[in-house]
């Protein structure tokens, strides 16, 4: 078959710009095939491209930019994983919503995919027209947020926070493992009546202290890291 199979003519008669350019991956044409009928059902205004090897995906990423790509996991040659990746390294392409779809209902491989930065991920047995429509434009509107100015602002501050949680993690998880240890101990030592556990109250106390002030200087943590 041909790189790219478009068919406009099941595109909704609507504005182009409101028209869905979704693209399908999948080795089996039976399975292109339904996808297709489904479109058509949710009453999607689409243009649907078709591929069958990641070779093919290639020249359709390479023609024309896409809203959305489908990914069949299991292919000949190949994974959708393996798609994904060439997706998301396309200079065209790489911010296009995919979805992952598969035979299997293996929780692992939607873990996997969700991980590789896959929007959306559902099994052909659950795939209908209902459920094709939900995932689409869920999958687009996740894709559009992330690469809006806003989508872009609120993940490079999630980013910050991953570094930060890190080095906050880094220096202060042996000071409370402690106080948990000395917490412990001073629950032991409360049983005996001749243990007076105020000396043991005041080194927690300082070592919350000295925690506390650990979190207010960035300097601290800094030569810490």
């Amino acid at each position: 078959m041909s790189a790219i199979q478009t068919n406009s003519s099941n595109a909704v008669s609507i504005p182009t710009n409101n028209t869905i350019n979704a693209l399908i991956l999948d080795d089996d044409k039976f399975d292109r095939a339904k996808i297709r009928r489904l479109f058509n059902m949710a009453g999607l205004p689409f243009v649907l491209n078709e591929a069958d090897t990641l070779k093919s995906l290639k020249q359709c990423l390479d023609a024309m930019e896409f809203d959305v790509v489908l990914i069949d996991y299991n292919l000949t040659y190949g994974t959708g994983l393996d798609a994904l990746k060439l997706i998301q390294r396309h200079p065209k392409n790489a911010n296009a919503a995919t979805i992952m779809i598969t035979g299997d209902d293996r929780s692992t491989i939607a873990v996997e995919a969700m991980k590789t930065g896959c929007k959306d991920y559902v099994t052909k047995s659950d795939l209908s027209a209902g459920e094709l429509k939900s995932k689409v434009q869920t999958a687009i509107e996740k894709s559009g947020f992330k690469n809006s100015d806003e989508g872009r602002w609120r993940e490079n501050v999630d980013n910050l926070t991953e570094v930060i949680v890190a080095n906050y993690a880094h220096t202060l998880q042996p000071r409370i493992a402690k106080i948990l240890q000395d917490t412990q101990l001073l629950r032991t030592s409360i049983e005996h009546p001749d243990v007076d556990p105020v000396k043991d109250l005041e080194t927690i106390e300082r070592q919350c202290m000295d925690l506390w002030l650990a979190l207010t200087d960035t300097d601290q943590l800094n030569m810490s890291n």
